[in-house]
């Protein structure tokens, strides 16, 4: 494990409303040195995202919204979650600085169109990843994205 100080670590937010399926891929990146922050619903990352800044968002495309966000956006339909998440962070919240990995079971090449048809505003900061990953390719991923807390 490399030895970092708060200060020096890179922070990302993984949101995965399976948080069991992601574990070995959060381990692996704290053992790099990341600092990983994790939320299990699209609003708690939400939240998460305009209370703290983070280097990189790596998120699961199909999440189940908590009830009172569904209650609240009637229309969001579940294979749009995460989608719709994305909007937010980049139009709502203004953060299109942030790199994403989507890191999803999704394999609808609609979707995946549509958000690299969205994103060519943003110039390309979003990568698609599909499900399974070992965690070693995930942190080739991320080492390619953001760069390593040496850097």
């Amino acid at each position: 494990m490399k030895s970092m100080t708060a200060i020096q670590q890179k922070k990302i937010l993984m949101i995965d409303d399976e948080p069991e399926r992601i574990t070995a891929h959060v381990e692996a990146l704290e053992d790099e040195g990341y600092h990983v922050a994790r939320a299990a619903q699209v609003d708690e990352g939400l939240q998460l995202i305009t209370q703290q800044d983070f280097d990189l968002l790596i998120m699961d495309l199909l999440m189940a919204p908590s009830r009172q966000l569904a209650d609240r956006i009637k229309e969001l339909d579940l294979r749009e979650s995460g989608f719709w998440l994305y909007q937010q962070i980049r139009e709502q919240l203004g953060k299109q600085h942030i790199p994403i990995i989507f890191f999803s079971g999704v394999r609808d090449p609609k979707i995946a169109n549509k958000i690299q048809n969205y994103e060519k505003k943003y110039h390309n900061k979003v990568r698609i990843q599909r499900k399974p990953m070992l965690p070693t390719e995930l942190i080739d991923l991320v080492e390619r994205m953001i760069g390593t807390n040496d850097d």
